[in-house]
């Protein structure tokens, strides 16, 4: 009998300590999925600006730009979704404060008007 008993309270520490163990591993993998979410968005989101900003360098044709909405068009093209701020000042170096998904990324461009 006492046997037995020293087997049951083995038995229930073990389910304790396993079940604990599932939940903290369940917990760091998604606290990872999350971290990763955020990083992949966060990465997405400043290459469209990057593309965006190496796009009008190339081009230096800054008059052609117009938000209509939340987009951004060059040439009537649509070059940028997801708009939530822009302003862009036309001088020898023109300098372009633009903020996506709803302010979350933003950066200001300096381009030089040269040809």
């Amino acid at each position: 009998m006492k046997k037995n008993s020293i087997v049951l309270i083995e038995l229930l520490f073990s389910i304790v300590l396993f079940s604990i163990i599932g939940f903290m591993v369940v917990d760091i993998t998604y606290n990872i999925y999350l971290k990763n979410k955020t990083e992949t968005n966060t990465i997405y989101s400043n290459m469209l600006l990057e593309t965006t900003r190496l796009f009008l360098l190339k081009n230096n044709h800054l008059n052609l730009l117009n938000l209509v909405d939340d987009k951004l068009y060059y040439d009537n093209n649509l070059l940028l979704d997801k708009v939530s701020s822009y302003t862009i000042s036309l001088d020898d170096i023109s300098t372009i404060n633009i903020c996506i998904e709803d302010n979350t990324y933003c950066q200001q461009w300096k381009i030089s008007n040269e040809n």
